[in-house]
C-alpha cells in the first residue's frame, strides 16, 4: 500500500449515459464459438474489441433485449462502466457520470453501463433499480462474466475507455479524476477520444483510493454510536470545539482483522499519546459479526485504546469518505475542510502526526 496525499483529484465513479443500438428480438442467442473464443481472455490495451452479444434493458423499459456489442463500436469511442448494483460507490458515480456526459460530450461518445446480476437479482428486480436511480443509460446484463474479463474488470466499479476506432485505451479507471497518463486524467482523456484526437493507451493503472477526491472539500457530517457504549456522537460538534481549541480533527477508519491496522496500531497510540493534546483522534470501525465485535473489544484492550471508536453501521460513514481501504486517515483543519488522506500502514504515524500538526496548525516545534 502507498500513502497518498492528492491536491488536485476530485471526481466520482461510476456508469453511463448515452445511446446504444439494440435488436428487438425478446432474448439473446447464445453467443457464436467465434464471439465466445474472442472474449473469454483480457483484450490488452492498443487491441481492438471484438464482438460479444449481451443482453440489455433500455433505458424507461422494462424489457430485455439483445444488445450486439459490434453495433456500438467503431463509430463512436465507447466508454464502458461495470458496477455492482446496490453499492453505493457505483450507483452514485453512476449518476455523477451521466451529468458530466451531457452537455459538450453528448452525443459524441456511445455510454454503456453493464453489471453481472447474479442470481439474487431478477430481470425486473434491475429493472425497477434502473428506474428508481434515474439512469438515462443503456444497461447491459453480462451474466457470463465475458465483458469483464475482456475488460480486465479487477474490482466493480471499472471505467474503460474504447476509441472510436475499436481499440481499447483505458481499462479498469476508478475515477473521472484518476491519472491515466502523466498529467491527463481520465475525463481528460475522454474528452481527447469525443474530438477524435490521440488517447493515450494504458496497459495497467496502479490503485486508486477515492478518498482522495475529498481534499480541499468540506467534510461531510454524521451521526454514530460510540461502539461499546452506544453514546451518540455527532461530528460537527467535535469540529466545532476543536475550531475553538485549535485541535485538528482527524479520522481513523480501521478493521481488526486487517494485518496493515494491526502493524500500525503501535506508533498510532504512541502518537496519540505524545500529540493529543494537538489532535482530536476519532476512530471508526466496520463490524459485521460477533467474531468481528469480539476481536475490535480485544484490539481496544491490548493498545489501550482511549480515543473514541464509533461503529459504522452497514458501512454508512466509510462509503460517505470513500474509503476503500484499511487503515484510511482523514486529516482536517480547524474549519472543517479535508486537509489531507493517508491509506498506508507501512509509515510511521508518529512522525505523520508531527509533520500535520506542522503543517496545519503552524506550529514550529512539536514536541510531547
Amino acid at each position: 500500500m502507498q500513502r497518498l496525499r492528492v491536491l488536485s483529484v476530485l471526481g466520482v465513479l461510476g456508469v453511463l449515459y448515452g445511446a446504444a443500438a439494440f435488436a428487438t428480438a425478446p432474448a439473446t442467442p447464445p453467443p457464436t464459438q467465434e464471439a465466445s473464443l474472442a472474449v473469454t481472455t483480457r483484450i490488452l490495451p492498443g487491441n481492438k474489441i471484438t464482438a460479444l452479444k449481451l443482453r440489455a434493458i433500455q433505458p424507461g423499459s422494462k424489457a430485455v433485449q439483445s444488445l450486439d456489442l459490434a453495433s456500438v463500436i467503431g463509430s463512436k469511442p465507447l466508454v464502458v462502466c461495470y458496477l455492482k448494483l446496490g453499492e453505493t460507490a457505483g450507483e452514485e458515480g453512476l449518476l455523477s457520470l451521466q451529468t458530466f456526459l451531457r452537455g459538450p460530450l453528448e452525443g459524441k461518445v456511445t455510454l454503456l453501463g453493464v453489471a453481472n446480476p447474479g442470481s439474487k437479482l431478477s430481470d425486473a428486480a434491475v429493472a425497477d433499480r434502473l428506474s428508481l436511480l434515474g439512469v438515462t443509460a443503456p444497461f447491459a446484463l453480462d451474466d457470463g462474466l465475458e465483458l469483464g474479463r475482456a475488460l480486465g474488470v479487477t474490482s466493480a466499479p471499472s471505467i474503460s475507455l474504447i476509441d472510436a476506432t475499436g481499440v481499447l485505451r483505458v481499462p479498469d479507471a476508478k475515477s473521472l479524476k484518476q491519472e491515466v497518463a502523466s498529467g491527463i486524467s481520465l475525463g481528460d482523456a475522454i474528452g481527447k477520444a469525443s474530438r477524435r484526437e490521440p488517447v493515450p493507451t494504458v496497459a495497467r493503472l496502479g490503485r486508486y483510493y477515492p478518498a482522495v477526491e475529498l481534499i480541499g472539500e468540506p467534510y461531510p457530517d454524521f451521526i454514530l454510536k460510540k461502539f461499546e457504549s452506544g453514546e451518540r456522537f455527532k461530528m460537527s460538534e467535535t469540529v466545532a470545539r476543536d475550531a475553538k481549541e485549535k485541535k485538528i480533527p482527524v479520522l481513523f477508519f480501521w478493521h481488526p482483522n486487517c494485518v496493515h491496522c494491526k502493524k500500525s496500531m503501535p506508533s498510532i497510540m504512541v502518537g496519540y499519546k505524545a500529540y493529543g493534546k494537538w489532535l482530536d483522534l476519532i476512530s471508526i470501525v466496520d463490524l459485521k459479526n460477533s467474531d468481528e465485535v469480539r476481536n475490535a473489544q480485544d484490539t481496544i484492550r491490548a493498545h489501550a485504546v482511549s480515543f473514541p471508536v464509533l461503529r459504522d453501521e452497514d458501512r454508512r460513514i466509510s462509503d460517505l469518505y470513500k474509503v476503500v481501504s484499511t487503515p484510511t486517515f482523514v486529516f482536517l483543519k480547524p474549519d472543517g475542510t479535508i486537509d489531507s488522506v493517508y491509506t498506508s500502514g507501512d509509515v510511521n504515524y508518529v512522525t505523520v502526526f508531527q509533520a500535520r500538526i506542522k503543517s496545519i496548525l503552524k506550529v514550529g516545534q512539536v514536541g510531547k
